[in-house]
Formats: structure tokens, sequence, C-alpha cells
């Protein structure tokens, strides 16, 4: 936003200062978004239409544990609104994502647990939200969707290869058989994390970037036993039984 969105990156020893890519979305046309770094970068790039992506190429990696400061702003005098900021590395294996995601436009909302148990199946929501914050009930796209949590998975499938196609009865759009039409509104009833900690789910339109969402959730591990003791036999009706559940 108007303020700027500020981004500390460290490199850690061992890895390679390679050069960094940054990708922002911008939602709305005449958008000036300049980018600078603590090395002496800075560009600045207006957008020219709607849903625009602008691509920063030119910032290297500091030196092995180092540290370096870039930063993003929506300039005023053009126009104002949210932007999506992600960061490419491609040689490194791991996904960074920032956040926030595009709010202005057509973005889909994902509506995670706030907790999730390891390898457990939970609900997931998702919404295609315009940038009125209304539902788009004509969206008749197809949605992808990865995570940092590369075991996750989606109605059975791993989620890096699962696609969903969406239907619409004000769009006129039934590719998944016409019933039920979701008419913007997807719940999801089989998703599995594994891996522990704060991950994420990314969802993206296959043929429109611009149209992507982003949720997050806790994963965590318990390993629990229940023990009742003594174990009761025999007893008459009446009787006061005492037991111990551990």
């Amino acid at each position: 936003n108007s303020t700027g969105q500020e981004f500390w990156l460290h490199v850690s020893a061992g890895q390679s200062p390679a050069p960094w890519a940054f990708m922002l979305f911008s939602p709305v046309a005449g958008m000036a978004i300049n980018g600078t770094s603590s090395d002496g970068f800075s560009a600045t790039y207006t957008t020219d239409g709607p849903d625009q992506s602008i691509m920063f190429t030119d910032f290297t990696g500091p030196a092995f544990g180092g540290r370096r400061n870039v930063k993003f702003q929506v300039l005023a005098g053009g126009a104002q609104g949210e932007a999506m900021a992600l960061r490419h590395q491609p040689q490194y294996r791991e996904k960074f994502y920032t956040a926030p995601f595009v709010a202005t436009g057509v973005h889909y909302d994902i509506i995670l647990p706030p907790v999730v148990f390891t390898g457990q199946p939970f609900w997931m929501t998702v919404i295609v939200v315009l940038g009125t914050g209304t539902t788009k009930t004509d969206y008749c796209g197809t949605t992808s969707f990865t995570s940092t949590d590369p075991s996750a998975k989606l109605e059975g499938t791993a989620m890096d290869v699962y696609n969903f196609t969406w239907s619409s009865t004000p769009g006129a759009c039934n590719f998944n058989g016409g019933f039920p039409d979701e008419n913007g509104i997807r719940l999801f009833y089989n998703v599995t994390l594994v891996k522990l900690g704060s991950q994420t789910i990314v969802a993206s339109d296959i043929v429109d970037g611009s149209i992507i969402g982003l949720g997050t959730t806790d994963v965590v591990g318990v390993d629990i036993k229940l023990e009742k003791t003594p174990r009761l036999t025999v007893g008459a009706s009446g009787d006061t039984v005492s037991f111990r559940v551990c």
C-alpha cells in the first residue's frame, strides 16, 4: 500500500548468493511501484492495465551470512491499492511466499482451520471473491493448488497435481456435470498436511495468474495414550466403582 511493504532477507552460510527476482502483481492500471534495496538498487515501473505483474530481476544476493533490506512501495500520485509480492530463486527447491496476496480484483479467499493435526483430514473452503468483496458466482476457471508441505494431499491426490474446474449456474459453465454448481464457493472435505509447523496452501487460476489466494495453518502432532485402572471384570448392581484414567 502507500506506506510501502518492507522485507528483510537473509542468506545463510553455505548458500549461493545468486541473483534474486521479485514479481509484484498489481490489480489496477496506473499503479507506480518502486523497488529499492540497501545495496543501491532502485527501479520504478508503472502498470498500463489491470492485473499485471511487475518483475524486478536485478537484485543480487548478499555475501554468505549477510542480510539485505528490500523495500517495495506504491508511489503517491498514481493509482492506489494493495499488491502481492513473490520472491523467485528458481535454483532453490523451497517455496517462498509473502502476504498479503491480491485483495483488489478477482482473487481466492482460502479459509483453513487455525490448527490441524499431522496426517488427519480437515476441511478447506475456497471462495472466489470480486474486488468489491462479494462472491463471483459466475466463475468458470480451473484452480491449481500447491503447498509448502511437499506431502500435502487434496481429495486423496497429491496437492501439486490436483486441479479443480468450477461450474456455475449464472455463467452456464457446467464443466462438472452441472450439479451441484459451486457458484463461487467450494468446500474441500479431505485435505491433509504432514509437515509440522506453519504451512501454506496457495491456489491459482491456471489461465489467469492474477487470480490467486493464500491460506495458512499450524500443523501439530500429538502422542496420547488413554489407560484405565483397575480393569473391572465383575460388578453387582448398585456397587460403587472407583477407577483412574491416565
